[in-house]
């Protein structure tokens, strides 16, 4: 009540605003915001990356504006002071810029209420539930043997570490802790104040998420009421239901729809709103804001309806969000200011964003589509859902036969479903880059086109010169419709007439410095340069000639292009062209003139020309340059200039963007678009699908697929002989036609990581476009990659398939790719069996039918096991109960008749340990006659002797345990003896007599056999046979 009474009534409490912050937004010129991580009361909380430290570590920056609460001072001084604690986030640095305060601090992971909104039942294991509790009571201590109490002690308010285990706990959020006082070396209690505050902010926090609804359905009401042409009066309409809600939500669309439908017939018409816009009300007036503060008043007390979820009010606050916005944009400002909103919106549309260098900075998009939120996660979802969809389709076509499948188009309409502009730009880029190659280049026996050639250079230069000249006309178009008043653009038609007409609305009066003359009121250096920007280099010419002789030296230079391909048929008069600009030079003041003389001859001034500051006219002027360069490369005979010439071949190109420039060098500009431009257009393909990949989820998940239709096109540079999981992502080698090489089997194992044990059969898919991949064993990498996926599966019987107790096989996934699967399980049966696995090697070598090495396994495995009693492994009887099964479907097929005889015989071995060590001695004297290995008589030893010498190594060194076994059953048989039954022993023998002459011929066999025994091995069946009395 105290703290109630000094903040004044909860209705008229002010409410702060929250710092929102775009993705890829600096802070103090070093962190940059990678993702929205949450709110608080007072601030926002981020994931940034150091750009300054090599590996672009994650930190998170808590930021709050500077006129909000003061929460952050609070809790600044508090991690200065603990900052040595193992519970405690560890503060950073701290600072102010511009209209935010911000603290950067390391990263933790998610909250515990988070965790436990995941796990099933919501409940935590019992170990956890210890292990988190220890550390939550360590944090605090922590906190207060600093003399700190922290006041809001919550799930929200711990959180673990970034690897999701339980082995850290950290408490974070102090900005409303308090200090102990101390009075005569005691801890002195602050009183009740604190504990209200506490409590007062839990229920202002529950408050907030409950305030949202109302808030919107308030100002739905009064936007309802006050969108009528006819009435301007407001309505006092009530929204106590959801269903109220929901049908004022689709009259508001009606009318709002035909409004927009009136307002296009009629330009000149306005639609009177009578709503009061405030920037902390937002859409209410002031029947509607004291509405709201009744309804609000009436909340404190009644509870909302239990009837109406979650779920379905989100819905509401959706539609209702979504009318009020198309309302305001449509109607909230004057006709001419939406259409030259519209103009710069269709500037940015047509790729028209600053290159490094200039100091106008464009708007930043995120590049993951909306701010993220608490469903952040359905966005890129959705987008992997609709990517696996494509690659299943397509896998399966090819698995079929058939080729009819366009995997590029169709991942382009996959990304169309996206709200993301970045995705689908790059993506159209894409798609039109590799049809024009495909159309222009052949591809090589080996599938690919061969991206080193001297032809190939110089047509991807010309490829791109179109397309950007092409992009640039539809540009100046859209400008001119646009400002069909300003531009006076005349009926005569033709490229200078469009020229002038953009120049008119570009620049009303010409510009300062300009040279020579003016043409129908613009300079002629400017108009002849967006000619050539345009591509038409005739009309270009056309215009040179109408300057007169003042354009001279311009014109033989334009007369000696080729008219198809604009370039110099030879390199005769570029010494004379370049002699006139050296001359003019340091004179000159023209950026255009300047602009037009770096088009025509090859020279390094364009670097200084302010024209060239987009990144489209950036790229032109160079691959203009390189096209010069090539063709003059590719002549016989290279003509020898006297002056300076400025080769710029396609790798010097490549280099200036990758190295001299970089990424640091064009992400001044915040947006991940300008450098893969650059990246894309000057041919270096790999490295951008490599950069695209550390641009968040979405773009990830767009450049994989990138890579996987270049690759199936064959215009992607990889090494399918070299590359592996662990090599480098991308592989730089200057001086080496194309400069990088994408590892395209890392690419994708590391994208398919996040869904492969959730989804191995999709990643199997993704896995088959690797099958032309080898590693440095020639194994292949679809095989390799089976291999680790079923490493990591509990039931590996979905993938591989499995042989029944009838021998019927059983399909598995692998079963789909009948060209691999044969090569691949084999790989990893060889793997298995290397590794011990010799359950996995076993199933794999029955699957594929070589039931040769499968039989030599178990025999292997049989002969380490049949003589030992069972441990607690049970691996004894695991290994005889799959042979005894092995054995009973066990045909004439593929395996030795040698191996075949060799396991039968072990095998029954086994059994018949198996049945002594259960002391069923009975049966296990006659399971021994059958294995035919040890005389049972004297009459017999001679034989067996003689045979010994004829038995595998294997059965020959199961002797002794045989023979020792054996002396131990006639010990057992001489015992029935004693009994006042006096009945015959199981052994067959009619006296002790007997069973000391078969002990006699036992260990004569033993002495004669040429085996070496174990030590001390023929006195103790002289030692046992005395037991015989």
């Amino acid at each position: 009540l105290v703290v109630a009474c000094e903040m004044s009534i909860l209705g008229n409490m002010k409410i702060f605003d929250l710092p929102n912050l775009p993705v890829d937004y600096v802070i103090a010129n070093r962190w940059k915001v990678a993702r929205f991580l949450g709110n608080g009361l007072f601030g926002s909380v981020y994931d940034v990356i150091d750009m300054q430290s090599e590996n672009e570590e994650h930190y998170a920056a808590k930021v709050e504006l500077i006129d909000s609460f003061p929460a952050l001072k609070t809790e600044i001084e508090i991690l200065k002071k603990v900052k040595h604690k193992d519970h405690i986030c560890k503060l950073i640095t701290c600072g102010k810029e511009n209209d935010i305060n911000y603290m950067i601090m390391t990263l933790a992971g998610k909250n515990l209420l988070q965790i436990q909104n995941e796990i099933p039942n919501n409940a935590f294991k019992y170990a956890d539930v210890c292990k988190i509790a220890i550390h939550c009571f360590e944090a605090i201590k922590e906190l207060h043997e600093e003399q700190y109490v922290h006041g809001d002690i919550k799930q929200e308010n711990f959180a673990v570490s970034r690897d999701g285990s339980f082995n850290n706990v950290y408490l974070l959020d102090f900005g409303i802790a308090k200090k102990f006082c101390l009075k005569e070396a005691l801890l002195v209690r602050t009183g009740y104040k604190e504990d209200a505050i506490a409590c007062f902010f839990m229920l202002i926090s529950i408050e907030l998420k409950r305030m949202e609804l109302l808030e919107l359905l308030s100002r739905a009401d009064q936007l309802s009421s006050s969108v009528n042409c006819g009435s301007p009066k407001s309505a006092s309409v009530s929204l106590d239901t959801i269903r109220q809600a929901t049908e004022l939500g689709e009259k508001l669309w009606r009318r709002t729809t035909a409004a927009s439908t009136t307002d296009e017939q009629d330009d000149a018409s306005t639609v009177e709103l009578s709503i009061t816009v405030d920037s902390k009300v937002g859409l209410l007036g002031d029947d509607a804001h004291s509405k709201h503060l009744a309804r609000r008043a009436r909340q404190l007390i009644d509870p909302f309806q239990k009837s109406v979820d979650e779920s379905r009010g989100s819905i509401v606050m959706q539609a209702v969000q979504a009318s009020c916005d198309e309302v305001t944009e449509n109607w909230s400002g004057q006709h001419a200011l939406k259409k030259r909103n519209a103009w710069t919106k269709m500037k940015k549309e047509h790729y028209y964003v600053l290159v490094p260098g200039t100091e106008t900075k464009p708007t930043v998009q995120s590049t993951d589509g909306p701010r993220p939120s608490g469903h952040c996660w359905t966005a890129i979802s959705e987008t992997q859902t609709g990517f696996r969809k494509v690659v299943v389709d397509y896998v399966d076509t090819l698995l079929h036969g058939e080729l009819g499948l366009r995997f590029r188009n169709r991942c382009l309409e996959a990304v169309k479903q996206l709200d993301n502009q970045y995705a689908v730009t790059m993506w159209e880029n894409v798609q039109l880059l590799a049809d024009l190659m495909l159309s222009s280049f052949k591809r090589g026996e080996n599938g690919f086109v061969d991206r080193s050639s001297s032809e190939y250079k110089l047509n991807f230069g010309r490829l791109v010169l179109d397309y950007l000249q092409k992009q640039f006309v539809e540009f100046m178009r859209g400008v001119v419709k646009e400002r069909l008043h300003q531009a006076q653009m005349g009926a005569v038609p033709g490229a200078p007439g469009l020229v002038t007409a953009f120049l008119n609305v570009l620049m009303p009066t010409p510009y300062p410095g300009y040279e020579d003359v003016l043409v129908n009121q613009q300079p002629i250096w400017a108009i002849i340069y967006y000619c050539l920007r345009a591509g038409h280099v005739q009309a270009a010419k056309a215009v040179a000639e109408e300057a007169g002789p003042a354009l001279f030296a311009v014109v033989r230079a334009f007369r000696r292009l080729d008219p198809v391909t604009s370039e110099p048929m030879d390199f005769k008069d570029e010494d004379a062209l370049l002699l006139e600009y050296e001359k003019a030079a340091n004179t000159t003041g023209d950026p255009y003139k300047r602009a037009v003389y770096c088009w025509l001859t090859l020279n390094d001034w364009m670097e200084s020309v302010p024209v060239f500051d987009r990144i489209e006219d950036w790229l032109w002027i160079k691959l203009r340059q390189t096209v010069l360069t090539e063709r003059r490369l590719s002549m016989a005979k290279q003509p020898e200039s006297k002056y300076r010439v400025n080769l710029l071949p396609l790798e010097a190109l490549q280099e200036v963007v990758l190295f001299e420039h970089g990424e640091k060098y064009f992400l001044r500009h915040r947006s991940p678009l300008v450098y893969w431009t650059a990246l894309w257009f000057s041919g270096q393909l790999e490295a951008a699908i490599e950069f695209m990949c550390r641009q968040g989820e979405l773009l990830r998940s767009c450049a994989v697929h990138v890579a996987l239709s270049l690759y199936a096109d064959g215009l992607l540079a990889c090494d399918d002989e070299h590359d592996d999981i662990q090599g480098p992502l991308l592989d730089v080698s200057r001086g080496r036609s194309p400069l990088c090489r994408l590892n395209l089997v890392r690419l994708v194992v590391s994208y398919t990581s996040q869904f492969e044990n959730e989804s191995p059969s999709v990643a199997l898919k993704y896995f088959y476009l690797l099958r032309r991949f080898h590693d440095h064993n020639q194994n292949s990498m679809f095989a390799v990659c089976f291999e680790k996926l079923l490493r990591q599966q509990a039931d590996r019987n979905h993938l591989l398939g499995w042989i029944d107790e009838t021998g019927l096989h059983k399909l598995g996934c692998i079963d789909s790719y009948k060209l691999e699967r044969h090569r691949t399980i084999a790989y990893v049966a060889k793997t298995a069996h290397a590794r011990g696995q010799w359950q996995l090697a076993l199933q794999c070598y029955e699957l594929v039918d070589d039931m040769d090495k499968a039989l030599q396994l178990l025999i292997n495995m049989l002969f380490s096991v049949v003589t030992r009693q069972e441990r607690d492994d049970g691996l004894r009887t695991a290994v005889l109960k799959l042979a005894n099964k092995i054995h009973d479907r066990l045909t004439s097929g593929n395996a030795k008749r040698n191996t075949v005889t060799l396991f039968q015989k072990i095998l029954l071995i086994g059994n018949y340990f198996t049945i002594y060590f259960h002391r069923e001695f009975s049966k296990a004297f006659q399971l021994l006659r059958r294995i035919n290995l040890i005389p049972m008589n004297a009459i017999e030893k001679d034989y067996y002797v003689s045979s010994t010498s004829d038995l595998p190594d294997k059965i020959r060194l199961l002797l002794p345990e045989l023979m020792l076994s054996y002396m131990n059953m006639l010990i057992e048989d001489c015992k029935l003896f004693h009994c006042e039954s006096n009945q015959r022993g199981f052994s067959g023998a009619n006296s002790k007599d007997d069973l000391k002459a078969m002990a006699e011929a036992l260990i004569s066999f033993a002495s004669l056999i040429r085996l070496r025994l174990p030590g001390g091995f023929l006195g103790l069946l002289v030692h046992k046979k005395a037991a015989l009395i």
